[in-house]
């Protein structure tokens, strides 16, 4: 049997950024690890995650290239590819780049097109990219003091961008024809860093994407 291939394309919490340690979580922590164990052996689940990923474009104060180029790579390198699972967005809430929540929105719709118009995903079903909302942020939490000054100085004008981003997403998914997914509905970032996910967080996504994958 021809195993389903599941492109997870993301930033640093798709590459599994310990808020805690500043490592990596190990793989069977990682929600995209653990997404590969809930789905079995009849799915490929790829991680595509990079710290400091941007919907928008490059960043050239970390030296990033653009999205749209990675994932014209990442299309090309795992072909066939039956589902993608795209999470982008809070990197774009970084104060030196001064987005609205439209502006990202459009940086996400190129790299939608990109997908569905691709000839590496197998199908034309639009529902087979799963565009999912990042968590907002939330500054007020408990946040680690080694982390605060340059976490409100980063993040400090997104806090109501970021609350606003998943209604946008959505309004995409539903003009696209892609499934939607908001994490915000029932999950947190880590209150060290108001922008990473905790292992407990990797584990609950997880659980609430295979359900979108295996009905």
């Amino acid at each position: 049997m021809t195993e389903k291939r599941v492109l997870c394309f993301g930033d640093s919490n798709t590459w599994g950024f310990d808020p805690a340690t500043g490592g990596r979580f190990p793989k069977e922590v990682r929600w995209v690890g653990r997404l590969s164990g809930l789905l079995g052996a009849d799915f490929d689940v790829i991680s595509e995650g990079l710290n400091g990923r941007c919907a928008t474009g490059p960043d050239p104060v970390m030296r990033l290239n653009s999205a749209y180029d990675d994932l014209v790579v990442a299309l090309r390198t795992h072909m066939p590819i039956e589902h993608v699972v795209m999470m982008l967005g809070t990197n774009d809430f970084k104060r030196r780049f001064a987005l609205s929540e439209r502006d990202i929105i459009t940086g996400l719709g190129h790299l939608v097109d990109l997908i569905l118009k691709s000839d590496e995903l197998v199908g034309r079903g639009a529902n087979r990219l799963i565009l999912v909302a990042p968590l907002a942020i939330n500054l007020d939490g408990a946040l680690d003091p080694a982390q605060a000054e340059h976490r409100a100085l980063d993040f400090k004008d997104a806090v109501d961008v970021s609350k606003r981003l998943p209604a946008q997403i959505k309004h995409l998914a539903q003009e696209r024809g892609c499934t939607f997914v908001d994490p915000n509905e029932t999950l947190k970032s880590s209150e060290l860093d108001a922008i990473h996910w905790d292992a407990e967080t990797h584990a609950d996504f997880a659980e609430m994407l295979a359900q979108r994958l295996v009905p």
